[in-house]
């Protein structure tokens, strides 16, 4: 995950207190002086403690964006098919409702002509019947005339 630094001189560099001149040195206390300075390996070993938890908290967000991002990854890809889904039902129904309509089309088309059809037998069957009756009338009244002159 990059570079360690573990060059004392580096460390200590950036860690280390400023050192204080002169003054009087008592033994060490909780491994630092008297006067609340760290020594500088005490100093090493902080750094190295930060360090390595700096890197372990890199890693866990590296992890974290790497997760987040083959989350995003498998929605994306959901949405696709969902849209890929969405978009053939919708032709699927456009298909539908066109044959629908087609049919329905033809379906009336062929009522109003069987309509049609059943009219002219209609005003046929009425013309027949029309013309039967007075046939029909012709001949009572030839019979009448020929019953009243017997």
């Amino acid at each position: 995950r990059g570079r360690l630094y573990s060059s004392a001189s580096f460390l200590l560099g950036f860690c280390m207190a400023p050192k204080k001149k002169g003054g009087k040195k008592e033994g060490k206390k909780g491994g630092g002086d008297a006067d609340g300075e760290l020594s500088p390996q005490e100093l090493l070993r902080r750094a190295a403690f930060r360090i390595e938890s700096l890197e372990r908290q890199l890693a866990w967000r590296e992890e974290k964006v790497a997760a987040a991002l083959a989350g995003q990854r498998d929605l994306k890809e959901k949405v696709s098919l969902y849209h890929e889904d969405f978009e053939r039902e919708k032709a699927s129904i456009f298909d539908i409702a066109s044959d629908m309509t087609r049919q329905y089309k033809g379906m009336q088309e062929d009522l109003q002509g069987r309509i049609s059809t059943l009219e002219a037998t209609v005003r046929e069957h009425k013309e027949a019947l029309d013309q039967a009756r007075a046939e029909l009338e012709e001949e009572r009244r030839g019979k009448g005339h020929a019953l009243a002159l017997k």
